[in-house]
C-alpha cells in the first residue's frame, strides 16, 4: 500500500493500524526499517475507548519518542470527547488532560465525537492555539517523561526502585551481582527482587523475580532479559545492557525524591554516579543507597513529568496527575538539567491552559504545582 500510493505522485498522509508498539523501532533482523519507512503514522497500542485506555497508550508511547518526528509519527489513537449522540466517555477535565499529554507526545490530533453536540469545555480544550501550536512545532521532537512512572498503574505488584537514607546493616540495601542464569542481574537476596526496567521502560521497579533466568525472553528483542542487567562501569556508572528501545541508557537517582530512573549515559552526571561498598550502592548525586523498597500500597499516587523541546529552544511541560486525589507534582533540578543541561539563568514560565505568564524560575530549584485529579498542568519554560 505504501507503494501504491507513493506512485500516485500526490501527497498523502498514510496512517496505519497495527495496535502494537513494535510498528515504531527497526528490526534488523528481519530488515525492517521502522515505523518511518512504512506510513507517516503508526498505532502504538490499543483502542482507547475511556480513561484506562488513554492512560495505557500513555504509557506504552513513553518508550517509543525516538522513533517520532518529522514526517513519521507515533499515534496512541483518537482523542476523546462525546459519542455522537453527546453522551461523555471521560470528564472534560480528562479530556483536556489527554489533548496535554497528545501535544506534548506530538501525536496526531484526530478527534472522535460529533462536534456539532460538543459541550462548551471541550470545545476550548480542542480550540487552544498555544497547545495546538505545542503539537504542531517545527522541530518535531516527541516529548519524553522525565518524572514519574506508568500512570496505568500497572507494575505487577512490584515496587519502584528508589534510593534512601544509607543505614549500616540494613538488609534492603544489600546487593550483588548474580552468577550462573543470574549474570549480571543486580539482586537484593533479602528481599528477592533483582533491579529492572519495567517492560523495558524508563522507569525502573524492584522486580520479584521468581522461574525468569538470564536467557528467558523479554521485552528486549535483541537481548534475552537485557531489561534486568546492569553492569557497574569503571566510571561508576550502573549501565543497562543493550535493550531495542534503550540503548546507551544508565540508572539515575533524583536529589529530591531518591527515585530511580534510566538516562541517557552522562559520565559527568553525579546523579548517575555509584560506588559499592560492603553490598551497598551508593549514588553520589544524592548520597543516598540503592534500596529494596516495599511494594507501594493501593491507591498510591500517579504522577508524571512531561516534557518537549521546541523550536523557539523552550521547553513545554505537562505536570499530569492520574491519581483519585490531588497531588502536587514537582520537577526538580535533575528534572530541568535533563531539559536544560547548558543553562542555569532565569526561565520564564507560560500557563498555556490560562493563558498566563507565571513570573520566572531558576532551574537549580524545584518547581512544584498542585494538580487535580486526572488533571494536567501544561506550562512553556523559555530561557531568558
Amino acid at each position: 500500500m505504501r507503494d501504491a500510493l507513493n506512485s500516485t505522485g500526490r501527497p498523502i498522509f498514510f496512517s496505519l493500524c497495527g495496535w502494537n508498539a513494535w510498528y515504531a523501532p527497526p528490526d534488523p533482523a528481519v530488515g525492517y526499517g521502522g515505523g518511518k519507512t512504512l506510513g507517516n503514522s503508526w498505532r502504538i497500542g490499543p483502542d482507547d475507548t475511556s480513561w484506562p485506555g488513554v492512560l495505557t497508550n500513555i504509557d506504552i508511547n513513553a518508550a517509543l519518542a525516538p522513533y517520532a518526528g518529522p514526517g513519521g509519527w507515533n499515534d496512541p489513537c483518537l482523542l476523546l470527547a462525546e459519542t455522537w449522540d453527546g453522551k461523555l466517555r471521560m470528564t472534560p477535565t480528562q479530556t483536556r488532560t489527554q489533548f496535554s499529554m497528545w501535544a506534548i507526545m506530538a501525536s496526531p490530533l484526530l478527534i472522535s465525537a460529533n462536534i456539532r453536540n460538543m459541550c462548551a469545555e471541550n470545545l476550548a480544550t480542542y480550540k487552544n492555539k498555544e497547545v495546538i501550536d505545542v503539537n504542531q512545532d517545527d522541530l518535531g521532537k516527541q516529548g519524553t517523561r522525565l518524572v514519574g512512572g506508568p500512570l496505568k498503574g500497572k507494575s505487577g505488584g512490584n515496587a519502584p526502585a528508589v534510593t534512601a537514607p544509607c543505614a549500616a546493616g540494613s538488609k534492603a540495601q544489600q546487593w550483588a551481582f548474580g552468577t550462573g542464569e543470574l549474570g549480571e542481574f543486580l539482586i537484593n537476596s533479602d528481599a528477592k527482587v533483582a533491579l529492572n526496567s519495567d517492560d523495558c521502560k524508563k522507569d525502573l521497579i524492584a522486580f520479584k523475580f521468581g522461574k525468569i533466568t538470564k536467557s528467558s525472553k523479554t521485552c528486549c528483542g535483541n537481548g534475552p532479559a537485557n531489561n534486568l542487567r546492569f553492569k557497574l562501569t569503571p566510571a561508576g556508572q550502573l549501565q543497562m545492557e543493550p535493550c531495542d528501545l534503550l540503548v546507551g541508557y544508565c540508572v539515575a537517582a533524583s536529589a529530591a525524591t531518591g527515585a530511580l530512573a534510566l538516562a541517557k549515559c552522562d559520565a559527568t552526571a553525579k546523579a548517575q554516579k555509584w560506588t559499592m561498598e560492603g553490598g551497598a550502592l551508593k549514588n553520589a548525586g544524592n548520597s543516598q543507597c540503592l534500596s529494596a523498597a516495599a511494594a507501594p500500597a493501593p491507591g498510591a499516587a500517579k504522577t508524571n513529568v512531561w516534557a518537549r523541546e521546541l523550536s523557539t529552544k523552550a521547553y513545554a511541560t505537562v505536570f499530569v496527575n492520574a491519581d483519585d486525589t490531588s497531588q502536587t507534582v514537582s520537577c526538580d533540578a535533575t528534572c530541568f538539567k535533563a531539559m536544560f543541561p547548558a543553562h542555569n539563568g532565569a526561565l520564564a514560565v507560560r500557563d498555556l491552559w490560562t493563558h498566563t505568564s507565571n513570573g520566572t524560575h531558576m532551574p537549580a530549584e524545584t518547581y512544584s504545582v498542585t494538580v487535580e485529579p486526572s488533571a494536567a498542568i501544561m506550562v512553556t519554560f523559555t530561557p531568558q
